[in-house]
């Protein structure tokens, strides 16, 4: 991490402006003090006395906090929340107003920036470079007569980045740019992350370029089933007319960095992907991605929040992503697609698992008796509460209904059923498969009414 950021979160002092128009006012900027705590950042600030006390729906949130602190310029974006209190000590009563911030960039210069609006935001993934099939690294070793390695030499090569037009004036990209620090006692020190940028052409605020980013992250965590954390990222904001105008920093963003209350912990070593880049067609696959999760977050979110949010119980889950698969199916009838829309009836699930591919018929070895199952216990848990179910057999066929709404989406990403064939046929979910086909073989009773 960037040796000015990790200070910056650590604790800053510096004076600070919810206003870049205000800046350098001596008269509006405020004495105060920067540091993270918990999931957030938190700037606290010295109020007057003039300033008063507010309630809650009588403060504006500023888009972001301006500051000149001991690390030069700094920029808190994403405020939630604006806590007012007061410190005794002294004799004296000090009133505080706080800006709970979810990212920060350093590095910049106030001087240059025209706004606090962004023109493009970077992130690096590391530890995931295969899911985009480059190979930044090559190892060749050389073995001496008797057969043994000898000698080995690592090669760093450029990898070229690939783009996508996200929407007019804005582009997506993913690089893989590696850096050496040498050799120690341990030997060669070097990464090469894959990198995710965002850029458009006309600067917009903090969340028309966060959300791309984000929403990335979660597909990387879908493919690996596992939350992707970032590593490191910068941010380009706009600038004023200068010629050479210090208006990209490095980044800190609680959403992309850090793991949410109540999601699992990133594992050490994750298993090979489910699906790969080239599976969702390359960089348009990624962008036309970016725009399903804007347009129909109802069918992305439910597939995606366990690595936000984390996950309910399986009652919620089975709930959730059998209304995702309700909403999506209805989606595709009302924007043109009737004909496949119709060849389940009223179970949506099977209209969908008609429609994905064979291999999922394969992996669930019988889709008719699957959904037939999978709708029942759904409209039961629905409609009957109360109703008493086998939490196990619940589980895998939410499981499985997660899996069919990431090919069904994945597919229509792809614009292919490649999704599909790569997913049900992972290492990832061969255990789920062969319970489902059990369960589905012992015959287990519908519920009636339902």
């Amino acid at each position: 991490m960037d040796k000015k950021l990790r200070e910056a979160l650590v604790g800053t002092m510096g004076h600070f402006w919810t206003s870049l128009q205000d800046f350098p006012e001596s008269e509006t900027g405020r004495p105060g003090h920067g540091s993270k705590v918990g999931p957030h950042y938190a700037v606290r600030t010295m109020k007057t006395a003039e300033e008063g006390w507010r309630l809650d729906h009588e403060r504006q949130y500023p888009a972001a906090v301006v500051g000149a602190t001991e690390q030069g310029g700094f920029l808190a974006y994403d405020i939630r929340d604006m806590p007012e209190n007061s410190i005794f000590g002294g004799g004296a009563t000090t009133p505080v107003k706080s800006y709970h911030a979810r990212a920060i960039v350093v590095g910049i210069d106030p001087f240059d920036l025209a706004s606090t609006d962004l023109l493009a935001i970077s992130a690096t993934f590391p530890g995931v470079i295969e899911w985009c099939g480059a190979k930044a690294v090559v190892a060749k070793t050389k073995k001496g007569s008797d057969g043994k390695p000898e000698s080995a030499t690592f090669e760093l090569r450029k990898i070229h980045p690939v783009t996508a037009k996200l929407k007019r004036g804005a582009s997506v990209e993913i690089g893989v740019p590696w850096k050496a620090r040498g050799i120690d006692a341990e030997g060669f020190i070097g990464a090469a992350p894959l990198q995710f940028t965002v850029e458009y052409e006309r600067a917009k605020n903090w969340y028309d370029l966060i959300n791309p980013v984000a929403n990335f992250q979660a597909l990387l965590s879908l493919a690996y089933d596992n939350l992707v954390l970032a590593g490191e990222g910068t941010a380009v904001i706009e600038a004023n007319a200068n010629e050479d105008p210090s208006n990209k920093g490095k980044l800190w963003s609680s959403a992309l960095m850090e793991v949410p209350r109540g999601v699992s912990e990133p594992a050490e070593r994750r298993s090979w992907p489910s699906f790969y880049l080239a599976t969702i067609g390359g960089m348009p696959g990624v962008a036309r991605w970016i725009r399903l999760c804007a347009e129909y977050p109802r069918a992305t979110y439910p597939l995606t929040n366990k690595y936000s949010i984390g996950t309910g119980t399986v009652e919620i889950e089975m709930i959730n992503i059998s209304v995702a698969i309700e909403y999506w199916v209805g989606s595709c009838k009302r924007n043109g697609r009737p004909k496949w829309t119709k060849s389940g009836g009223k179970n949506h699930a099977l209209t969908l698992a008609r429609h994905v591919g064979s291999e999922f018929a394969t992996f669930v070895g019988d889709i008719d008796k699957w959904a037939e199952l999978f709708w029942n216990r759904y409209n039961a848990l629905k409609h009957q509460p109360g109703i008493k179910y086998d939490a196990y057999e619940m589980s895998y066929l939410m499981r499985t209904g997660r899996i069919l709404l990431m090919c069904a989406l994945l597919n229509r990403v792809s614009s292919t059923k490649s999704p599909t064939k790569s997913i049900c046929s992972s290492h990832m979910h061969d255990s789920l498969g062969h319970r489902i086909r059990e369960l589905l073989d012992s015959n287990p009773t519908l519920f009636e009414g339902w």
